[in-house]
């Protein structure tokens, strides 16, 4: 949706070009912060009231069409469709990627359907309440979260058992040197935009909140400093903290799952990091 609005680039371009001092990968960061917050209060003030001021066009369309149908009667109302089409068409849009139906693409605007499916899949990812070990089910966020926890802490808790002292012997070697060396290679700018590329556009957003859309949208800004970082961590080795955080979350193993242990958790990285490095 903001893709459609050139003052967003205009937006980008300017919490972008900030000084930062520091790596390579905490100048990025730091970058990608400000960036977030500056697209945040732009986009409170261009569609922080889209439904309003879809309202609020319609009225004013009405009230030129009982007008007298004079010739700037008419361009008025075909100036005003313009604008409510746009705004019609970016609800659908954020109410498409909300919805998440990959199966769906450029259709005719059904914004009833994007919001039902969106209630519906939230919904359906909220844990209402678990079984626990006695049987009796509980329904509140402490306990649920209680259970989780006990569970998990045991689950990686070790017991500090033995091992052969002859285990990496057991193990037969697969990679080649040629093999590692390449795997230790810097990677060139060309592929290193050619991975960025190849994610799916509209991927959920990691902890940094931007999708590969947003990467591969505005290449020609962030593409450098993208580039640097990712060279940075294959000549050093260093990955900075903050740029590997995640989200956690548990991913239900069957459709009526009611018990922890049919629960798995994975993390939901910064697709633009982990794919990169």
């Amino acid at each position: 949706m903001w893709t459609r609005d050139s003052s967003c680039k205009s937006t980008i371009l300017e919490a972008w070009s900030s000084f930062v001092r520091g790596s390579p990968s905490f100048s990025l960061h730091s970058k990608i912060k400000t960036t977030r917050f500056a697209l945040r209060r732009w986009n409170r003030s261009k569609f922080g009231h889209c439904q309003r001021n879809i309202s609020l066009l319609q009225n004013l369309i009405s009230s030129i069409q009982s007008r007298e149908p004079t010739i700037e009667n008419r361009h008025m109302e075909d100036a005003l469709v313009g604008d409510l089409n746009e705004l019609l068409m970016r609800e659908e849009i954020m109410w498409r990627q909300r919805a998440k139906q990959k199966w769906l693409k450029d259709g005719d605007a059904n914004t009833r359907f994007f919001h039902l499916s969106t209630i519906i899949h939230r919904r359906y990812n909220t844990i209402h309440s678990l079984k626990n070990s006695s049987g009796s089910f509980v329904h509140s966020w402490f306990d649920i979260g209680t259970l989780f926890h006990s569970y998990f802490k045991d689950l990686f808790t070790s017991s500090n058992p033995s091992y052969p002292l002859d285990l990496e012997n057991i193990i037969p070697c697969i990679v080649s040197d040629e093999d590692n060396r390449g795997l230790l290679s810097i990677p060139t700018p060309c592929e290193i935009k050619k991975t960025v590329f190849s994610m799916a556009a509209n991927k959920t957003p990691g902890p940094d909140g931007m999708s590969p859309l947003f990467y591969k949208t505005y290449w020609d800004i962030v593409g450098i400093d993208v580039v640097k970082a990712v060279t940075h961590f294959f000549e050093t080795g260093h990955l900075l903290k903050a740029m590997n955080h995640t989200f956690i979350t548990l991913i239900p193993k069957s459709d009526k799952a009611n018990k922890v242990e049919q629960f798995r958790p994975i993390s939901l990285c910064n697709g633009r990091n982990f794919k990169c490095f």
